[in-house]
């Protein structure tokens, strides 16, 4: 898969793949065979005309619309084709005043509208240059094009347009966009797709993970590629769709696919949906952080004290060595994000919003769709497989757990860290979870503690 970014403004790159020949040898007593093994890879490339969207906008009183054009450059040898994708950065998906950041154009009217019915002060996105939609957010990226076939050169056009009157203020507005195009992963079948033929967390399955080769308990040479050894331990990057995220994710010994890295994903930034997130009993959740109060556990009636999930400051991002706070990565693991904090999440954050204050279990949980949080049982065995009786087990290869410790109420405006560098805490669908540096457990936590999530495939 090959991304770019643009600001509406765009900026695009070329890529390409090679093409490798493999061959093997056998030698018989009386003859000589030569089978011919040719692997040819898929080659996927991606570039567009021009580095840069201007539209120079004039407004006048009933409302004046501009658009402007990138042309996108796909080829590929795929032989199911490619998919090519747009969203927005961001929180928002508006259009900011370079001189001041206050004034917008946003991009938030529903339906498909044409130049003339386009709401004044707003802005789009169309493919045919007639037909505009609101630009979408990472969660719900747009497909501009879907081609099911090889292709030497498809030119694809993506048009976007705005309309604005006297209450615009002048000056030059901006935006960055993503392109991005993957292959089509159904060039796999899926009876052998394992977690090395898929690009987002949203694709994993019960099926892919199963194809993915279980490892030994022993294992602890990492393979980035596909392999049928069980010496090695399966691990590869995936990508939430909801937000752009990459993780890190292994096949362990326990037979089952496991984040190895904390969940860092922000929960009120937009609506959560059961087709991106782990819902089960919701088809979609608003963490309305603005207005839902816990009430009973509202510290001292204050209304201010509303983040559900918390960044770590810099101080508490990385953990060197697993164990001691860094604001910077160290060594090796940094470059594979094995030593990120992750974000700290309350229970209540954890469930998807779906449970009341004081219960600790659920069904529904905020890891990516087809990701859940691992139950008691689950973490456990996992634990157990590796002989994990202590931190200094935990935050080894392949576990990877780092020593975040939790924060101690979420709902207080001092709220503190604790534990970091001696113990980690999770969050379990029906219990919490703590690895420490003598022992581990699954000891109760208060709802409003936070807490870390590692996800684990369904």
């Amino acid at each position: 898969m090959w991304s770019k970014s643009y600001r509406v403004l765009l900026s695009g790159f070329v890529t390409s793949l090679f093409m490798m020949l493999s061959f093997s040898y056998a030698h018989a007593a009386e003859e000589v065979e030569l089978p011919i093994d040719v692997n040819i890879t898929p080659q996927l490339a991606l570039a567009t005309s021009t580095d840069l969207v201007a539209m120079q906008v004039y407004s006048e009183p009933e409302g004046a619309f501009t658009s402007g054009n990138i042309v996108a450059h796909v080829s590929t040898n795929n032989a199911t084709g490619y998919t090519l994708d747009m969203y927005s950065t961001g929180e928002d998906s508006n259009l900011v005043s370079e001189s001041n950041s206050s004034n917008v154009i946003p991009s938030n009217f529903s339906g498909t509208v044409t130049s003339s019915t386009m709401p004044n002060n707003t802005w789009g996105f169309s493919i045919d240059s007639t037909s505009f939609d609101a630009v979408p957010l990472s969660d719900n990226a747009a497909v501009i094009k879907y081609n099911s076939n090889p292709t030497d050169h498809d030119e694809i056009p993506v048009y976007f347009g705005a309309k604005v009157d006297n209450e615009t203020p002048g000056g030059v507005y901006t935006d960055t966009v993503v392109l991005t195009v993957y292959i089509n992963s159904d060039a796999i079948p899926d009876n052998v797709r394992t977690i090395y033929d898929i690009t987002y967390m949203q694709e994993m399955n019960s099926l892919i993970c199963e194809n993915t080769q279980t490892p030994r308990a022993d294992a602890t040479e990492i393979s980035w590629v596909k392999i049928i050894d069980e010496t090695k331990i399966p691990r590869t990057t995936l990508i939430d769709s909801r937000d752009g995220t990459t993780y890190l994710v292994s096949k362990l010994a326990d037979g089952k696919c496991w984040m190895s890295q904390n969940l860092e994903f922000e929960t009120d930034t937009e609506p959560l949906s059961n087709t991106t997130t782990d819902l089960v009993n919701y088809q979609s959740i608003t963490m309305e952080n603005s207005t839902k109060e816990f009430n009973d556990y509202s510290y001292n009636g204050n209304n201010w004290a509303t983040d559900y999930s918390v960044k770590p400051n810099d101080d508490y991002k990385y953990f060197r060595g697993g164990t001691s706070a860094s604001s910077t990565p160290s060594g090796v693991g940094s470059a594979y994000n094995w030593e990120r904090a992750g974000f700290y999440y309350n229970f209540y954050s954890a469930a998807a919003g779906s449970v009341n204050p004081g219960t600790t279990e659920t069904e529904d949980t905020i890891c990516p769709f087809g990701w859940t949080m691992p139950n008691e049982m689950e973490w456990n065995t996992m634990l157990s497989t590796y002989n994990v009786n202590n931190l200094n087990a935990a935050v080894r290869d392949p576990i990877n757990i780092p020593a975040a410790g939790a924060m101690n109420n979420m709902l207080d405006q001092n709220r503190q860290y604790f534990d970091t560098g001696s113990a980690a805490h999770y969050w379990l669908k029906d219990s919490q979870a703590t690895v420490a540096s003598g022992y581990v457990n699954n000891s109760g936590m208060w709802v409003m503690v936070g807490a870390s999530i590692r996800c684990i495939a369904k």
